[in-house]
């Protein structure tokens, strides 16, 4: 039910044009591939990134984060 219920809530983060993150924001806020550093709630889908901070896709995202179950931890600017 969980798996669903993702499944579903990113169809609609990708959906979504304005939560595309741009390769200068990608590199220099979210910190892509800087293991630890990088921002926990980046999603890709497609070879694009989407920013799922401001989604409901948060407390997931925060839930494997706080459980050591992805290794980005960061939380680096307000979401898109």
């Amino acid at each position: 039910m969980i798996a669903i219920k993702i499944k579903e809530q990113l169809k609609i983060l990708f959906e979504d044009n304005s939560k595309i993150i741009s390769k200068e924001l990608l590199h220099n806020t979210c910190k892509i591939y800087n293991k630890e550093n990088t921002c926990r709630y980046i999603s890709m889908n497609d070879g694009t990134y989407f920013c799922c901070k401001n989604s409901k896709l948060k407390e997931s995202v925060d839930k494997l984060s706080n459980n050591g179950q992805i290794i980005p931890k960061g939380d680096n600017c307000e979401g898109l």
